[in-house]
């Protein structure tokens, strides 16, 4: 883990661009096999760009089961769809199970998503706040996950991680082509 706070501007181009930050995230870890990204809606059209259509990338849209939650979510997806091309996403409830609201949020995005912007949410799951981070993932989480690892996007190592491997004391990476996502 490491907080970005404002890094991918640095490596903003004069197209507005900032994958130029993807690429230094698989050269400083090398022996990655998945680096997990965690942004706004905003930041991630910036660092995954026109990269997002040809690859295919899936967003994880989060949300709550309260009106902001949704207002927030419905806001993400259309940044994402307007400005990144994603016309699906995948949504994430942050709710505990007696929640009344949670399935009705889902359902709302949904309908607004498809009737306003003519994106498709491709599944919804309830994530319970509350739960002990020692329970096991329900099967139908696994299966996300699995789905969105499996459209990463594939990213080749550049030179300077070539460099790094070529110093004393370091590791050969797990694969050459490490995924972003």
């Amino acid at each position: 883990y490491m907080p970005a706070r404002g890094l991918p501007l640095t490596y903003v181009d004069a197209r507005g661009s900032c994958g130029g930050l993807l690429d230094a995230l698989a050269d400083a870890s090398p022996q990655s096999d998945t680096i997990l990204i965690h942004a706004s809606a905003s930041e991630l059209v910036r660092l995954f760009g026109q990269r997002a259509r040809a690859h295919g990338l899936r967003p994880l849209v989060f949300t709550n089961d309260m009106a902001e939650g949704l207002t927030d979510a419905y806001a993400a997806v259309k940044i994402l769809s307007q400005r990144g091309g994603w016309m699906s996403y995948d949504l994430l409830v942050c709710a505990t199970p007696d929640s009344t609201q949670a399935e009705a949020v889902s359902q709302r995005l949904a309908r607004c998503a498809d009737d306003f912007l003519g994106v498709a949410q491709r599944s919804a799951q309830m994530l319970d706040p509350r739960e002990a981070s020692v329970t096991d993932p329900s099967a139908r989480f696994m299966e996300l996950a699995a789905a969105l690892l499996h459209s990463a996007l594939p990213l080749t190592l550049g030179d300077s991680a070539f460099d790094n491997l070529m110093s004393p004391g370091a590791a050969l990476p797990a694969r050459v082509a490490s995924a972003l996502n």
